[in-house]
């Protein structure tokens, strides 16, 4: 495990690949919100490479406050990365990060409710 903590955990999937599961605990404040961020941050800065971020846990928001305000942390978090993969649970969920893929500019983003096509994605293998 590189990074864990209530609302994230980061482990290796490869060489150059890292998995970021987002957990199911909500953030109580704002505080909270911004504290757990800048901490994953720190553990993001010294990575590169590939990230599967896995939001299956989570339940989505959709808030224009929040979204405003995660819109300038996925920037942060997700810009060093070569290859982003979006691992989702729900359709609706997939509408909503393609969506926000989109807005952030990361248009090289797979977003995918299959675990199997993510997983090859980020290791950088063809579909099969």
């Amino acid at each position: 495990m590189l990074y864990s903590s209530p609302h994230y955990r980061l482990s290796r999937v490869a060489p150059r690949a890292v998995r970021l599961v987002r957990t199911a605990q909500a953030f109580e404040s704002m505080e909270q919100f911004v504290s757990a961020h800048e901490a994953l941050i720190t553990a993001l800065e010294p990575l590169s490479g590939a990230i599967l971020v896995d939001l299956r846990e989570v339940k989505g928001r959709n808030d224009p406050a929040f979204e405003a305000r995660m819109a300038a942390y996925r920037r942060r978090m997700f810009a060093p990365f070569e290859r982003l993969v979006v691992l989702v649970g729900t359709a609706i969920g997939k509408l909503q990060v393609q969506r926000h893929m989109h807005e952030d500019g990361f248009t090289h983003a797979l977003v995918s409710d299959s675990e199997p096509e993510a997983l090859r994605h980020v290791q950088g293998q063809k579909s099969a």
